[in-house]
């Protein structure tokens, strides 16, 4: 549903960019390459708690599938630390052998796919534990692909999770799934050499300061998704009555008007309509052109560490700041097996303990769903 609603906020997007600037000439988007990843190796010491669990004596496997952009692999932003923990769960319970896969998180030959398909194929290689994006979630459940977590997880480890996290594990009110690490944090970065008070929290006000100007990907899907942003809080809805996909014109308007009155006030530059990415606002940050720009926690984080000099805000909306879409990835039980669900859910338990959560997070710079992890953070 997302997907199908940002596609369709890039395409009203971009042509109502098209109408606003078709007087003027652009020049051609240079294509910036991403700044490489800074991963941070924290030395970790895996330690489980002093309480066994009761392990059956017959030797058990355990299958779990990664996903490509989290991994055990060393190039893998902390995967050598990952690979740890269960090098560690291993040794402490030396009647479980661990197969550890990686899938796509999408497209041909996902996640899903291989669940779908290898139900009747192939059970036993199914997995026990899995990592799916947020976003597949709902489907995973609807289709009983994976199975509710209340009794395997503990209320206090659900109590510390984020409210956004906390929001993503749950479909109709049940836990299916716990969020290991979130994303697309959307938020502002900007010079304080430029803008020395506090952001304020509506755009009006913010695009009447002096040397003011923000940068978006406006050609690019991050640029449709500040577009629905806007469009909520404008007080849009994306259903009809009757549960259907359905736009609401004023809010839309509401939307629209803003970026249309923004490259007239000068605030949007003309050169934002050929952004197509958020690297591509960063350089333009970076080289001084913007004092503000669109960015995202994981971009942020690798590149404050840079040193360029940079604060960050929420993002300013109609009314208040903008509420970010967030996405991440969620560990879920996927195995019909009581005892296999048992057995996964000590692994599971393992691997989202505050400790080795904030240890990975920190390696991967990626933003840990609960708090008493990310508190774990220098």
């Amino acid at each position: 549903m997302r997907r199908l609603l940002l596609a369709l906020f890039l395409l009203l997007f971009l042509t109502s960019c098209s109408l606003i600037s078709s007087d003027e000439t652009e020049p051609e988007a240079t294509e910036i390459a991403p700044s490489p990843t800074a991963v941070i190796t924290p030395t970790i010491e895996a330690t489980l708690p002093a309480t066994e669990p009761a392990i059956p004596a017959s030797q058990q496997s355990l299958n779990i599938w990664f996903l490509t952009e989290i991994s055990t692999q060393a190039d893998s932003p902390g995967g050598t630390i990952l690979a740890e923990q269960l090098a560690a769960f291993e040794t402490n319970h030396p009647n479980v052998t661990l197969n550890i896969e990686s899938k796509a998180p999408s497209g041909q030959g996902d996640t899903l796919s291989y669940l779908r398909s290898g139900r009747e194929v192939a059970p036993s290689i199914l997995p026990d534990l899995i990592l799916l994006p947020a976003d597949s979630l709902s489907t995973a459940a609807a289709e009983e692909l994976i199975y509710p977590l209340q009794d395997y997880v503990s209320p206090e480890d659900i109590t510390d999770l984020f409210p956004a996290a906390n929001e993503l594990s749950q479909i109709d009110g049940q836990i299916y799934g716990y969020p290991f690490a979130l994303s697309n944090i959307g938020h502002m970065a900007y010079n304080p050499n430029v803008f020395t008070d506090t952001i304020p929290i509506t755009w009006d006000v913010y695009a009447d300061r002096e040397q003011a100007n923000f940068f978006f990907p406006a050609a690019g899907p991050s640029g449709a998704e500040l577009a629905l942003q806007l469009y909520f809080s404008a007080g849009g809805n994306i259903l009809s009555e009757p549960g259907q996909p359905a736009l609401e014109v004023e809010p839309l308007a509401t939307a629209l008007t803003f970026f249309s009155q923004g490259r007239d006030q000068g605030f949007l530059p003309s050169q934002t309509s050929n952004l197509t990415s958020l690297n591509e606002t960063w350089q333009a940050y970076i080289n001084g052109e913007a004092a503000s720009v669109q960015t995202v926690e994981s971009q942020y984080q690798v590149e404050r560490n840079s040193g360029i000099e940079s604060d960050f805000a929420k993002l300013p909306g109609i009314e208040a700041p903008l509420t970010p879409l967030v996405k991440g990835w969620i560990w879920a039980i996927s195995t019909p097996d009581p005892a296999r669900q048992t057995l996964a859910a000590e692994l599971l338990n393992w691997l989202i303990a505050a400790p080795n959560i904030g240890d990975w997070s920190l390696a991967a710079s990626k933003l840990p769903g609960r708090r008493s992890a990310f508190e774990q953070w220098p």
